[in-house]
């Protein structure tokens, strides 16, 4: 990264961090994103530390039709092949999610205030994210998305 490469996440990270809790309806999650005009949100519990995320794409899944597993017959014998299974199971348990915690994703790429902004940057392209918690001591104490990381790269440089 041209600009930046040498960057901490601490100085661009956004601080005012729109959070969510588990308990919380799907409906006020979907409030939130659109309210705030983010693409995701951390879920947090009450002392501040990561639980999991909740995006766009998990609120779109938790609202879309079950994905039939796939049917296959061998020796005369008909069986479900595993991935359909598990994605069936996994469609299943999304659909009828009603709160955040039945609708988010727990496995959550995280980022360090003291990571560079260029190390940032390669997680959220090589995972296909918009953004990453920024995480001290177990707690979530900012996020770092694709827009703070193009202010950084916009920013001038001093000499």
């Amino acid at each position: 990264m041209a600009n930046g490469a040498d960057e901490l996440v601490r100085d661009w990270m956004t601080t005012d961090v729109s959070s969510l809790k588990e308990t919380q309806p799907v409906s006020e999650a979907v409030e939130l994103l659109l309210k705030k005009k983010v693409k995701s949100a951390p879920v947090m519990d009450e002392d501040g530390h990561l639980l999991g995320l909740i995006s766009e794409a998990d609120l779109i899944a938790s609202e879309t039709e079950v994905h039939i597993p796939t049917m296959i017959s061998i020796l005369g014998e008909v069986a479900a092949w595993p991935p359909s299974i598990l994605r069936f199971r996994h469609d299943v348990e999304r659909s009828s999610a009603l709160t955040v915690a039945s609708a988010m994703s727990r496995e959550v790429q995280t980022a360090s205030p003291d990571q560079s902004i260029s190390e940032v940057a390669g997680i959220l392209y090589d995972n296909k994210i918009v953004m990453v918690p920024v995480v001290e001591g177990g707690k979530v104490i900012g996020v770092i998305g694709r827009s703070d990381i193009l202010r950084c790269m916009a920013a001038p440089k001093g000499d």
